[in-house]
């Protein structure tokens, strides 16, 4: 009668009627337990509370009970309401209790019952426990103990989930998993020899259970044909986070260009998708779909600056890197500095291209301009002053260049700060103590370019025997980079190896009309009509680094007088890099050595066929010729061409000199040494460009 009339919203009734029961059975639970619902429903929180305390836990857990009837249903649910009240008061841990009392009570009182035997509406209540006591869990900051809770609920739970309750709580536990763990993995048995398998790790459980997820969502849309939506695709969201937490880069991009087809004009899902090919070395079409995001946000800084880096960093398009980053600009002051930073490597590094003495030096001010902006905005950013010691540095301010990267070492301590500090070193002739700083930083930092710098250094000491065991340390360094990019690769391929079954979304692919076809073409433009002619630049840059190491070697063997090794390590370099022009060229260097200079000649000019901007090459031919007796005017001509592409060598100008001076000019002989002289006083061992200005 009483629940009839609460059902009825008659609230005073219903109370007359229940105190009335509980005046002839004192101590009915149920009774006791309608009474403290009815005076819920009536917003008398303290008179409901008072009643479900007197719901004795013990007594329900120690008494069997009919799990057809509907007493254990409101028994239920007062604890269901009570563990809400503690919520609302923000007593966390009363609440969670009182959740867990419920998982107690219902697993005793149904034990051994058929799944259909049990009332639709206890297993609602006991679904809502279980995923709120998880709930308050994550809530108090124990994302461990709100994983371990799923997890148990999933293995052993009081009642087979609703499809959609499994549905919730795989949602939310892979969510947790993928976003918010570290990536260790949390035990949860302690048996090693359990019948479970254990993921690796937490973003691999994350991932299995959101593709677990995923395959039951599809087969909901199979069965019901229901339309894919918003709470459906962000499953395939955490599925792309997980992936790139994993450095499964390839399969978060296939997972972006479907969900494309649903959210075209999403933005989010745009910079998404970019942010995917740029982790997978797609730089071309990052750049594509970045410039499709600053059309739909009218100019955004994160992707500004984002297109800036790519052109600066990886297709050299320096010119519309200065574009985006003139942009950029324009935003609020601390977003400035890191827009002024790509702005002043973008013009370093135009400057390198410069085909007038003029332009490079105007390109080489406004980088110099740029940085010190950027640094005067943000001074602890040790990136800039690196950058900015670096461009002091290229324009010879070598004072300013020793203060500007001792600032970014004691902020931050890297490789390139060490090896710029090596070679500044190395320009005031203080090589002893540039060869203990890159002894001492290679200590920390296993880095080729402080192998390859110290090596030169003992090199130029006539160290040579030391410089070659420096040299092997290299190759000791790249068995370890090969084995760690081996792991990479396994871990990209392992778990998702067959691509992700995204069927549900591909039934709701873009087709039909002209728009349609529209949003289709451009999706496929990024696949097909860039060609990513730089997705293995790291590895092109590797492959470099590898064969100016064997180039060194040679050359120190060539010095030796070791024709042999100098062949083997010749052989190596070529294995890594056939048509490098620094193998060639040390060819060159042994026929000279074995007094073959025509031979020599000829090579170098095959070197000059494969880069023409080879100046050692053209130092080279323009010995061999002036030597020789051969035409003056060309060897003053290779000379010229090498003061062009080099204007900072200062042999080239020595050279130039001297072929002034056996012509008898002595005026432009005495310019040239004047020059060759103020060059040679501040020159590195190394070119500074060696150290690449990477944002």
């Amino acid at each position: 009668m009483a629940e009839i009339q609460m059902h009825n919203k008659d609230g005073a009734a219903a109370k007359i009627s229940l105190k009335k029961a509980l005046e002839i059975e004192p101590q009915n639970l149920e009774v006791i337990a309608l009474l403290g619902r009815l005076h819920m429903e009536l917003n008398e929180i303290d008179e409901a509370l008072s009643f479900f305390q007197q719901l004795p836990v013990e007594k329900l857990l120690a008494d069997s009970a009919d799990y057809t009837s509907p007493s254990s249903r409101n028994i239920i649910d007062a604890f269901v309401r009570k563990g809400r009240i503690y919520r609302d008061q923000g007593k966390l841990d009363a609440a969670r209790d009182a959740y867990s009392q419920v998982l107690l009570i219902a697993g005793k009182h149904f034990e051994g019952c058929l799944h259909s035997q049990v009332d639709p509406e206890v297993k609602r209540l006991v679904e809502d426990a279980t995923y709120l006591i998880a709930a308050i869990t994550h809530k108090e900051g124990n994302i461990v103990g709100a994983i371990l809770h799923y997890r148990r609920c999933l293995l052993k739970p009081v009642f087979e989930f609703s499809p959609s309750a499994q549905r919730r709580v795989l949602k939310k536990m892979g969510r947790m998993l993928v976003r918010q763990t570290a990536g260790e993995y949390i035990p949860l048995h302690s048996d090693p020899n359990s019948a479970y398998y254990i993921p690796r790790d937490c973003i691999e459980e994350g991932l299995l259970v959101l593709l677990l997820l995923e395959d039951n969502m599809h087969q909901l849309v199979l069965r019901d044909d229901h339309t894919i939506s918003d709470r459906t695709l962000i499953a395939y969201d955490d599925i792309a986070i997980g992936l790139f937490k994993r450095g499964s880069y390839r399969k978060a991009v296939q997972i972006y260009e479907r969900l494309l087809g649903h959210h075209y004009n999403d933005v989010y899902y745009w910079f998404q998708f970019a942010l995917a090919l740029y982790s997978a070395r797609k730089y071309r079409r990052t750049l594509f779909v970045l410039k499709k995001c600053i059309d739909m946000t009218q100019n955004n800084f994160s992707y500004l600056l984002l297109a800036g880096k790519i052109c600066v960093n990886f297709l050299h398009e320096f010119s519309l890197g200065i574009e985006y980053a003139q942009k950029a600009v324009e935003f609020g002051e601390i977003s400035q500095a890191k827009a002024y930073h790509v702005l002043g490597v973008a013009y370093s590094k135009q400057s390198t291209k410069a085909r007038t003495r003029e332009e490079r030096l105007e390109l080489q001010k406004k980088a110099l301009e740029a940085l010190i902006k950027a640094n005067e905005i943000n001074p602890q950013d040790h990136l800039i002053l690196l950058h900015l010691a670096l461009q002091h540095a290229i324009v010879r301010e070598i004072p300013a260049a020793f203060a500007a990267v001792k600032a970014s070492l004691r902020l931050n301590e890297t490789a390139e700060g060490w090896n710029l500090l090596a070679l500044l070193l190395s320009s005031q002739k203080k090589l002893s103590e540039a060869v203990i700083i890159c002894d001492t930083a290679f200590q920390n930092f296993q880095d080729e370019n402080l192998i390859m710098t110290k090596a030169k250094l003992e090199k130029i000491l006539k160290l040579r025997d030391v410089a070659l065991e420096t040299l092997k340390q290299a190759t000791e360094l790249w068995k370890k980079k090969d084995v760690y990019q081996q792991k990479r690769i396994y871990q990209e391929e392992d778990l998702t190896e067959q691509p992700t079954d995204l069927r549900s979304i591909e039934s709701q692919s873009v087709k039909g009309d002209d728009a349609e076809m529209d949003k289709k073409s451009i999706i496929q433009h990024t696949m097909s009509v860039y060609s990513d002619d730089l997705e293995h630049s790291a590895e092109h840059v590797r492959g470099v680094g590898r064969v100016e190491v064997w180039v060194l070697a040679a050359q120190l063997f060539i010095e030796l007088g070791q024709s042999k090794d100098v062949r083997e390590c010749l052989q190596e370099a070529r294995q890594i890099s056939a048509f490098h022009p620094d193998i060639l060229f040390s060819e060159g260097l042994l026929l000279e050595f074995q007094n073959s200079p025509a031979a020599a000649a000829e090579v170098y000019e095959r070197v000059l066929c494969i880069d023409a901007g080879h100046v050692k090459s053209l130092i080279k031919l323009s010995n061999l010729a002036h030597a020789h007796g051969r035409d003056a005017v060309l060897a003053e001509k290779y000379l010229t061409s090498a003061v062009r592409l080099e204007p900072e060598n200062y042999e080239v100008w020595e050279l130039l000199g001297r072929l002034f001076s056996a012509k008898g000019e002595a005026q432009k002989a005495a310019e040239c040494f004047s020059v060759a002289v103020d060059l040679e006083a501040t020159a590195p061992i190394l070119p500074y460009h060696k150290i690449e200005m990477v944002l």
